[in-house]
């Protein structure tokens, strides 16, 4: 009785703030390289992520111990912050 198998699934959409089109196509490949970065350093797994101009979509497998709205909050706050020192022409972007 000692083992236990859990399979949890989230699908996570986030778009910019105001829906903003500001995920340009040339940034989108490198962002979503970040995210990957930050959900690998949680211990959790991205399964398949997209973007397109004002939206984010994330399929993530993550353990028990993973608050869902903590590990969003740490996606959102970090790949903001990365907008914001790789892109400075963005410096309006907010999710």
């Amino acid at each position: 009785m000692g083992h236990t198998f859990s399979r949890i699934l989230i699908h996570a959409i986030f778009s910019t703030k105001r829906r903003r089109n500001s995920l340009y196509a040339g940034m989108r490949g490198d962002l979503l390289a970040y995210v990957h970065g930050i959900v690998r350093n949680e211990a959790a797994q991205v399964l398949a992520a997209n973007a397109v101009d004002d939206h984010v979509h994330l399929l993530l497998a993550v353990k028990p111990v993973h608050a869902p709205s903590g590990l969003v909050r740490k996606i959102k706050t970090n790949s903001s912050r990365w907008v914001h020192v790789t892109y400075a022409d963005l410096h309006d972007f907010a999710w």
